[in-house]
């Protein structure tokens, strides 16, 4: 588990770094409480289950596979697939994991937890019950084709439907919600 958390840790520098790089200068020295709130709310484990998506949302915009986000960000996707993310739930561990998750769920969610980090890719989840129990459940929100493809975009850049990315180059000092007339509500940065 510990190479994971030295991963969010990293990822949170770099994400932080990044906003510095790019002039946001209300980034430039945060404190450890400010890093630990970001992989707090961003990087639980699992990732979250997304909910219901917006009505407004084509269907398009509502899809967590990493080809529809290919579909306007043709740069990014074609990266993605020559990266070691879009391999990360490769057969090898894909076979583990399948066997283990009948025999050990908790260690399969620990090999999700890097290699299929969405509650969309994990096919049983563990459910607080009534009566204060925890059970591992069948995820009626699991998507085989989603988990075949590893490490996606949406595992960084969406939380509950909404997209969360780096700030725009044309407007590098903006941050928070960005310009609700883009696709799919705008972006947070």
């Amino acid at each position: 588990m510990r190479p994971f958390l030295l991963f969010i840790l990293l990822l949170a520098v770099a994400v932080l770094s990044s906003l510095v790089i790019t002039g946001n200068r209300s980034a430039e020295s945060p404190s450890a409480e400010t890093v630990q709130q970001f992989i707090d709310r961003h990087w639980q484990t699992p990732v979250a289950l997304q909910g219901r998506v917006p009505e407004s949302y084509s269907e398009l915009e509502s899809s967590l596979l990493p080809e529809s986000c290919g579909s306007c960000h043709t740069q990014q996707y074609r990266d993605w697939q020559t990266s070691i993310h879009s391999k990360a739930m490769g057969p090898g561990v894909y076979g583990q994991t399948l066997v283990m998750r009948e025999s050990d769920p908790a260690t399969a969610r620990v090999c999700w937890s890097c290699h299929a980090p969405l509650s969309e890719q994990q096919p049983v989840l563990l459910q607080k019950m009534q009566n204060g129990e925890e059970k591992w459940v069948i995820n009626s929100a699991f998507n085989p084709r989603l988990q075949q493809h590893g490490m996606t975009c949406a595992a960084c850049h969406v939380r509950k439907h909404q997209r969360v990315g780096p700030t725009r180059r044309s407007a590098p000092d903006v941050t928070g919600k960005i310009d609700e007339g883009l696709p799919h509500g705008g972006f947070i940065a």
